[in-house]
């Protein structure tokens, strides 16, 4: 777990983290209740999961160009805020748990091709897509699920664009952008929409055979 012990924000201090070793790539990482991670690996880590404990509140940092990816751990978070500024990849299919608090994309930002990320709110929930101009389109996408009706869902990047928008459900509904604010369309994905639609055959020609049984 990070612990910031010596003080200096330095991913790469092992008198930072409780067991006084550096996570090396494919870890499990645990970010304590400091209020800043600095990472200054020199380049990119991958993490299979993050999980943000209760208490934390502050920003992930790079030192310079370092990034960051998830596995298929994904990301939990227990804390009232986190603030990626540093570039985060979500390499395979996945779920974010980001809990109640403020969860911020600051940085760039991408999913890998073909992956889905999951994106499951709680009740009172912020999640905020910061990211800057220069920020690729996204290769995967996104599903919004839980608290979404009771959740905040903001676009304040330069960074998001109309691409990232046609790749985002919530509930299974195409997202639209309003005032700021991601919602979901009042028309379904057209894969959400088969499925309903195939629903509705079953429930017909389950009716046509009670007909035929009676008469």
């Amino acid at each position: 777990m990070w612990t910031n012990a010596d003080g200096d924000f330095s991913f790469s201090n092992s008198a930072n983290w409780a067991n006084h070793a550096v996570p090396t790539d494919g870890a499990d990482l645990s970010f304590g209740t400091d209020d800043f991670l600095g990472l200054d690996h020199g380049g990119h880590f991958h993490a299979d999961s993050i999980t943000i404990q209760s208490g934390f509140t502050g920003m992930v940092l790079s030192a310079g160009a370092e990034t960051l990816s998830v596995g298929a751990g994904g990301i939990t978070n227990f804390g009232l805020g986190i603030d990626f500024q540093s570039g985060l990849l979500a390499t395979v299919n996945q779920i974010w748990n980001v809990g109640a608090g403020t969860f911020s994309l600051s940085n760039s930002f991408d999913i890998a091709d073909g992956a889905t990320l999951t994106i499951d709110v709680s009740a009172g929930a912020t999640f905020l897509f910061a990211m800057g101009l220069d920020n690729a389109d996204w290769a995967g996408s996104i599903n919004f699920t839980g608290a979404t009706n009771l959740a905040t869902l903001s676009v304040i990047g330069s960074g998001f664009t109309s691409q990232n928008l046609s790749r985002i459900t919530i509930d299974g509904f195409a997202a639209e952008l309003v005032g700021g604010q991601l919602v979901a369309s009042a028309i379904p994905e057209s894969s959400t929409y088969a499925l309903m639609a195939g629903a509705v055959v079953l429930v017909i020609a389950g009716v046509r055979r009670r007909a035929q049984v009676r008469s």
